[in-house]
């Protein structure tokens, strides 16, 4: 099946509505408080925004997760009756499932509902990174038999970063031979402040009419940090006016569209000249257009805090040092994700939980490798998430497994009231009248029935019908006598 299919699919119901959706929220944020701010609130904002209507999933994770904590006492029982027996075992725990309307996948649910729209964000920063901001101040745009000379620049901050779109050739081809569209890196260049990046040679375009360009999708070549290259694709625009269709064949005397890119290998790019050389007698230029600039797309671009951009990955380099070194970014999205699975994971006594709890502790470690590379703005989203995510455990079921760690920790019980499950309204009494003001759970009853404390009345009772020893009475007033 051919993935790109599925591309307008993609695009039309999830990352574009995104992309609109953080641009929506970025642009009147713009007038009041510098770019870069706006567009790492708009994150904040949208995030919020999807993690609220997320909340009834939410709130079913956590009534699984409460539900299986008050059927810890019977699962014991299972446990020790069917020790050795796992076949037995499995039948028995799901019995008891089933038995109290438990779906133990229900816990997973928010996380499969929230990885789609992690990869759509993920799409949508990557688009919002390289679309919408090019250089837009030309000094030569110019079409001749055969030839095509594009120069432009760019004076102010943002500048375009990484991939750009620089020009957009509209051709008509002719014919049914094959058409050889190239880049002339003897003629072409790409700088940053006032420097020329060496280029690297891309692959030229070859558009046959009435068959789909082979690399009409190509990426740049492989270039190192410090270099750049100017390279091809080709397609048809597609309705939302954001993407290409690069699966549409080349048409005899039909308008197609070459876009030329610039690849300055994770640097910025300030001015580029491109010269890209075709034959005339098979192929016609009739217009040579400039990117629209979309001034939402400056949030998204210009420098927030320490970053470069939102749409830059939070890295640093070190001379000398072969790999990357995650930034305070990455760190903090790292921390607060350990932090919110530990919160949103509940003590259990179930070697399975148990298991899968142990196979999911490597997760944030897992994160940060993932977002290593990725655009910053995505680490935010994440990291606002989670701080989401932690409040919301908060104010429900407490700090789950996170307060077992504090309280070893610090010796100190750091579980809100309403955290701790209650198993009868008798033993929230006895626990009042014990003075600590909380409830805490107990595997039994009878483990209850031991160390609840008497009453007074209890105690008065106990006095009154206990046997003194025979001669206690009096040994008594012998000693006083003394």
């Amino acid at each position: 099946m051919n993935l790109n299919a599925l591309l307008p699919i993609w695009n039309g119901f999830l990352v574009h509505p995104i992309m609109h959706g953080l641009e929506f929220v970025a642009t009147p944020l713009l007038g009041v408080v510098p770019a870069g701010v706006a567009g790492a609130l708009a994150i904040v904002i949208f995030t919020i925004f999807l993690r609220l209507l997320l909340v009834p999933l939410s709130l079913v994770q956590i009534r699984s997760q409460r539900a299986q904590m008050a059927i810890q006492p019977e699962m014991k029982e299972i446990q020790r009756k069917f020790k050795g027996d796992r076949e037995g075992l499995a039948r028995a725990q799901m019995a008891l499932y089933k038995e109290r309307g438990i779906n133990p996948a229900a816990g997973c649910l928010p996380l499969v509902i929230q990885m789609p729209i992690l990869f759509g964000m993920y799409a949508a920063m990557s688009q919002l990174a390289t679309v919408g901001l090019t250089l837009d101040q030309v000094a030569i745009s110019q079409i001749q038999p055969g030839q095509v000379t594009y120069a432009a620049s760019r004076s102010v901050v943002p500048y375009p970063y990484n991939q750009f779109v620089l020009a957009r050739l509209h051709v008509v081809p002719h014919g049914t031979s094959p058409i050889s569209v190239s880049v002339d890196d003897s003629q072409s260049s790409v700088a940053w402040q006032g420097e020329q990046l060496p280029l690297t040679h891309a692959q030229d375009l070859v558009l046959t009419p009435g068959a789909v360009p082979q690399n009409a999708n190509q990426n740049p070549p492989n270039s190192q940090a410090g270099t750049a290259s100017i390279f091809l694709r080709s397609g048809v625009p597609d309705p939302d006016g954001i993407t290409m269709d690069r699966d549409v064949p080349v048409a005899d005397g039909q308008s197609y569209v070459i876009e030329v890119w610039v690849n300055g290998a994770t640097t910025n790019v300030d001015s580029a000249k491109a010269v890209i050389t075709f034959d005339p007698s098979l192929l016609d230029v009739p217009q040579l257009e400039t990117p629209p600039i979309n001034d939402a797309d400056a949030a998204f671009k210009s420098t927030f805090l320490w970053l470069p951009s939102l749409g830059q990955p939070d890295v640093f380099h070190i001379p000398g040092v072969s790999f990357t070194i995650p930034g305070l970014l990455l760190l903090i999205m790292t921390v607060t994700s350990y932090l919110s699975q530990r919160m949103a994971t509940m003590p259990t006594e179930d070697p399975q939980q148990q298991a899968m709890m142990r196979s999911m502790a490597f997760m944030p470690l897992m994160y940060l490798f993932f977002f290593l590379n990725t655009p910053a703005g995505l680490v935010l989203y994440w990291l606002t998430s989670n701080v989401f995510s932690m409040f919301q455990q908060y104010f429900t079921v407490g700090f789950g497994l996170l307060g077992g760690d504090l309280e070893r920790l610090t010796g100190r019980d750091f579980q809100p009231p309403w955290a701790h499950l209650k198993r009868k309204q008798a033993m929230v009494s006895a626990l009042a009248a014990k003075g600590n003001g909380r409830v805490t759970t107990y595997d039994t009853d009878d483990q209850f029935n031991q160390d609840k404390a008497p009453t007074p009345g209890e105690r008065h009772a106990a006095g009154a019908t206990r046997r003194p020893r025979p001669g206690s009475q009096g040994k008594g007033r012998r000693r006083g006598k003394r």
